[in-house]
């Protein structure tokens, strides 16, 4: 998966079984998954934004979907993944593995 970029616009999404409404699936043993950063930004509240996102069972709404304790993400070069950025009108939130619960 390459780099995610939302700007300013209004996103509804569901995830499905174990996948975030927007970033990773369900990951099952020994999946090591690549992917580059997740940056979202939006005028809106953080807490508006992430109300339209909704998530069958999982981790979190956007980053990492349901993983096993096995599992390494990879950014894109290689290292550590990136993680996401809500950058929002109350603030930027950032994580390694997801944000909104």
């Amino acid at each position: 998966m390459g780099t995610i970029r939302i700007s300013n616009s209004i996103i509804t999404a569901q995830g499905g079984e174990g996948a975030s409404a927007i970033g990773f699936p369900y990951l099952g043993l020994q999946q090591n998954p690549t992917a580059g950063e997740i940056y979202i930004e939006t005028k809106e509240s953080s807490n508006t934004f992430l109300n339209r996102l909704t998530i069958t069972s999982g981790n979190f709404k956007i980053g990492k979907g349901s993983f096993d304790g096995y599992n390494s993400f990879y950014g894109t070069d290689g290292g550590t993944w990136p993680g996401v950025t809500l950058k929002a009108s109350d603030g930027t939130q950032t994580s390694p593995d997801g944000i909104g619960q």
